[in-house]
Protein backbone atom coordinates (compact mmCIF):
# COMPACT_ATOMS: atom_id res chain seq x y z
CA UNK A 1 0.00 0.00 0.00
CA UNK A 2 1.38 3.37 -1.03
CA UNK A 3 1.12 6.41 1.15
CA UNK A 4 1.29 9.91 -0.30
CA UNK A 5 2.71 12.64 1.90
CA UNK A 6 4.36 16.03 1.56
CA UNK A 7 8.11 16.02 2.07
CA UNK A 8 9.73 19.28 3.19
CA UNK A 9 7.38 21.43 1.14
CA UNK A 10 8.70 22.25 -2.30
CA UNK A 11 12.38 21.66 -1.55
CA UNK A 12 12.39 18.22 -3.17
CA UNK A 13 10.74 19.51 -6.35
CA UNK A 14 14.15 20.50 -7.75
CA UNK A 15 14.17 17.41 -9.99
CA UNK A 16 11.09 18.69 -11.75
CA UNK A 17 11.41 22.48 -11.45
CA UNK A 18 15.18 23.02 -11.48
CA UNK A 19 14.81 25.15 -8.36
CA UNK A 20 15.56 24.61 -4.67
CA UNK A 21 12.74 26.55 -2.98
CA UNK A 22 13.18 27.02 0.76
CA UNK A 23 10.38 28.46 2.87
CA UNK A 24 11.52 28.58 6.49
CA UNK A 25 13.46 25.38 5.78
CA UNK A 26 15.93 24.27 8.47
CA UNK A 27 19.49 24.52 7.21
CA UNK A 28 19.94 20.79 7.92
CA UNK A 29 17.20 19.92 5.41
CA UNK A 30 18.74 22.15 2.75
CA UNK A 31 22.16 20.61 3.40
CA UNK A 32 20.70 17.12 2.93
CA UNK A 33 19.12 17.98 -0.41
CA UNK A 34 22.26 19.78 -1.62
CA UNK A 35 24.29 16.67 -0.70
CA UNK A 36 21.94 14.55 -2.80
CA UNK A 37 21.77 16.93 -5.75
CA UNK A 38 25.48 17.71 -6.01
CA UNK A 39 26.81 14.32 -4.89
CA UNK A 40 28.91 16.03 -2.22
CA UNK A 41 28.39 15.54 1.51
CA UNK A 42 27.26 18.85 3.04
CA UNK A 43 27.46 18.40 6.79
CA UNK A 44 26.26 20.69 9.57
CA UNK A 45 28.70 20.45 12.48
CA UNK A 46 26.88 22.83 14.83
CA UNK A 47 23.51 21.82 16.25
CA UNK A 48 22.35 25.44 16.49
CA UNK A 49 23.25 26.09 12.85
CA UNK A 50 21.31 22.98 11.79
CA UNK A 51 18.01 24.49 12.90
CA UNK A 52 18.47 27.97 11.39
CA UNK A 53 15.54 28.56 9.02
CA UNK A 54 16.24 29.79 5.51
CA UNK A 55 13.81 31.26 3.03
CA UNK A 56 15.28 31.63 -0.44
CA UNK A 57 15.42 30.13 -3.90
CA UNK A 58 18.47 28.64 -5.61
CA UNK A 59 18.62 27.34 -9.17
CA UNK A 60 19.80 23.77 -9.68
CA UNK A 61 22.20 25.00 -12.38
CA UNK A 62 24.00 27.27 -9.88
CA UNK A 63 27.40 25.93 -8.83
CA UNK A 64 27.40 24.48 -5.31
CA UNK A 65 30.16 26.92 -4.30
CA UNK A 66 27.90 29.84 -5.23
CA UNK A 67 25.03 28.47 -3.16
CA UNK A 68 27.32 27.84 -0.19
CA UNK A 69 28.74 31.37 -0.39
CA UNK A 70 25.22 32.83 -0.27
CA UNK A 71 24.28 30.60 2.67
CA UNK A 72 27.45 31.60 4.52
CA UNK A 73 26.88 35.31 4.00
CA UNK A 74 23.13 35.29 4.62
CA UNK A 75 23.07 33.09 7.72
CA UNK A 76 26.44 34.15 9.16
CA UNK A 77 27.75 30.58 9.23
CA UNK A 78 31.20 29.31 8.30
CA UNK A 79 31.54 27.05 5.28
CA UNK A 80 34.75 25.06 4.82
CA UNK A 81 35.79 22.26 2.52
CA UNK A 82 37.31 19.21 4.13
CA UNK A 83 38.51 16.49 1.76
CA UNK A 84 35.48 15.63 -0.37
CA UNK A 85 32.95 17.16 2.06
CA UNK A 86 31.61 20.58 2.91
CA UNK A 87 31.30 21.52 6.58
CA UNK A 88 28.94 24.22 7.82
CA UNK A 89 29.21 25.57 11.36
Amino acid sequence: ELEKRSVAGTLYDYYRTGVFRCEGTPLQALAAILSEAYHTPVLITDSQAATIPITTTFRYDQPLDSILAIISETLDVTVTKHRDSVLIR
